[in-house]
């Protein structure tokens, strides 16, 4: 099942642009398998992707989702996202090539994961720069569930405050490697 507000599945050149606000009304959605919470901006199989300046608010699950999608670019996006449970920011997901930049994200999970879950493509050469999150979970978390390497990510110049749990939390599974990791310039209240 994939409930998402914008959806797009192999497609080139997408764009998300402008002041605009996407607001998922997470609140009128219950939690529970029975009844899965949509994503609110899923793309999978998507090449140059760029998503830009808009606010993604009140997710009743994930802001934004790129899964296996090469060349992304997700800046000046704010996202204000706690209403539910399990309402990451920005999960990137086997992708390559990704560039998240002068973000600022306030979430109900993490804000910001890097992950495999599904094989056929390793999360690598990542750039999170001039960043502000919060989280109630982690603020940048690499490694949850993966199923393939998470490799090449740098993180800098980030802001963390108002997180729960982790500023920064890297999690083994599966025996996947995960390699070639800076984390740089990062204050954390």
């Amino acid at each position: 099942l994939n409930r998402s507000l914008v959806y797009a599945e192999g497609c080139q050149h997408v764009a998300i642009t402008g002041q605009g606000t996407i607001d998922g009304q997470g609140k009128s959605f219950r939690n529970g398998e029975k009844d899965p919470r949509p994503v609110l901006i899923r793309l999978r199989d998507c090449r140059d992707v760029r998503i830009q300046d808009v606010l993604v608010k009140d997710g009743a699950s994930f802001g934004i989702h790129p899964i296996h999608c090469q060349r992304v670019r997700i800046e000046g996006v704010r996202i204000e996202s706690r209403v539910q449970p399990n309402s990451d920011g920005i999960d990137i997901d086997g992708c390559q090539d990704v560039f998240v930049t002068n973000c600022n994200i306030h979430s109900g999970d993490d804000s910001i994961a890097l992950k495999t879950i599904e094989r056929g493509a390793p999360c690598r050469d990542v750039v999170i720069a001039n960043c502000v999150l919060s989280s109630d979970c982690a603020a940048i978390r690499v490694g949850p569930d993966a199923v393939e390497n998470i490799e090449r990510v740098c993180a800098t110049n980030c802001v963390i405050r108002d997180t729960k749990l982790n500023g920064v939390k890297i999690q083994t599974s599966f025996g996947v490697v995960m390699r070639d990791m800076v984390f740089s310039n990062m204050v954390m209240d």
